[in-house]
């Protein structure tokens, strides 16, 4: 059972490959609560979020502008802002890949790549 003021983390590479019909069956999605978030690591135009204690996905790979940093800082005010605010406990990260995606949680991440 979560608590009713847990904020949690929705991401999608808004792909449905390998799926067929149940749980486990493709990693195209997952929700995580914010306070398993253990760490935000920055690549080559990507921010990598390490997750705690699940079971099937520990790392969420999104796009982001060349300013990996400014991504990085912006979704972390963001989830901080998340926490403050009982009203909104649902962030979605992304709803599929940069190229495709219509719903980012800021202007600064451009999609989501992978869900491992």
């Amino acid at each position: 059972m979560t608590r009713s003021d847990e904020v949690f983390l929705i991401a999608s590479t808004g792909s449905n490959s390998g799926h067929s019909g149940y749980a486990g069956a493709g990693n195209d999605g997952c929700m995580h609560p914010l306070t398993s978030l253990r760490s935000i690591q920055t690549g080559a135009g990507v921010l990598i979020l390490t997750f705690e204690g699940s079971a099937n996905v520990d790392v969420v790979t999104l796009s982001c502008i060349a300013d990996e940093l400014k991504a990085a800082k912006q979704l972390t005010r963001i989830c901080n802002n998340a926490g403050r605010n009982t009203q909104s406990n649902v962030i979605v990260l992304a709803n599929g890949p940069a190229a495709t995606a219509t719903v980012t949680v800021c202007a600064e991440i451009t999609g989501c790549t992978t869900i491992a």
